[in-house]
C-alpha cells in the first residue's frame, strides 16, 4: 500500500510472534496485483494442513519457546492449543526423521505416532513402517508398542498377539 506493507498470509504465525515481543519475523516482500493476492490467500489455506503439520507445529512452538523464554504451554495457549496438544507436537519432534516423514506426507496417524515416542529408534521406524503399509488403527498401535515395551513382541514380528508374559504363563500352570 502506499503506507506501507500489507500482510497477506502468514497472519497468526505473526500474531503469536508479536504476542510474545518476538519483533524479527522473516517475512517476504512481493509486489501483487488483486488476482495474484486472491490466489496466494486461497492457496495459504489449502496448504495449512500439509505446512501445518503437527511436527510442524511442534517445530515452531520450540523455536518460540527458546526465543522468548515462554513455556511451552503458554506457546500452544497462543495458538488455541491445549497444553496436551502442545507437548505432544514438540515430543513429535524427537522421533526418528523417517517416522517424521511418514507423519508429514500422511501416511501415518499422529495417534500411531505418538505411540512410539518412548520407544527405540529402530523400533519407532520398523513399526512406523509396518503401521503405515498396513494402516493400523491408533488401538492397534497402541497394543503393539505395549508388547514390544513389555518384551513380548519382538520387533520383527509386528502382529500383535494375545500372548503372555513367559512368567505369567508359568505362574497360571501353577495355580
Amino acid at each position: 500500500t502506499p503506507t506501507g506493507y500489507e500482510l497477506i498470509t502468514g497472519i497468526m504465525i505473526y500474531s503469536v510472534a508479536n504476542a510474545l515481543q518476538i519483533f524479527h519475523v522473516p517475512v517476504e516482500v512481493m509486489e501483487l496485483d488483486d488476482g495474484a493476492v486472491r490466489s496466494l490467500v486461497s492457496m495459504d489455506y489449502i496448504h495449512v494442513p500439509a505446512q501445518g503439520t503437527p511436527v510442524h507445529m511442534g517445530r515452531l512452538l520450540l523455536d518460540i519457546h527458546q526465543r522468548s523464554e515462554t513455556s511451552i504451554a503458554e506457546c500452544g495457549r497462543r495458538f488455541g492449543l491445549t497444553r496436551r496438544e502442545a507437548s505432544l507436537y514438540v515430543r513429535l519432534t524427537r522421533l526418528d526423521n523417517e517416522v517424521i516423514d511418514l507423519i508429514e506426507s500422511g501416511k501415518l496417524s499422529v495417534g500411531c505416532a505418538k505411540c512410539l515416542i518412548t520407544l527405540p529408534p529402530s523400533d519407532q521406524i520398523a513399526l512406523a513402517h509396518q503401521a503405515a503399509k498396513a494402516q493400523w488403527t491408533t488401538k492397534k498401535m497402541e497394543n503393539v508398542c505395549q508388547e514390544r515395551r513389555q518384551g513380548i513382541l519382538p520387533v520383527e514380528n509386528t502382529t500383535p498377539t494375545n500372548k503372555r508374559p513367559m512368567h505369567v504363563t508359568e505362574q497360571e500352570q501353577l495355580l
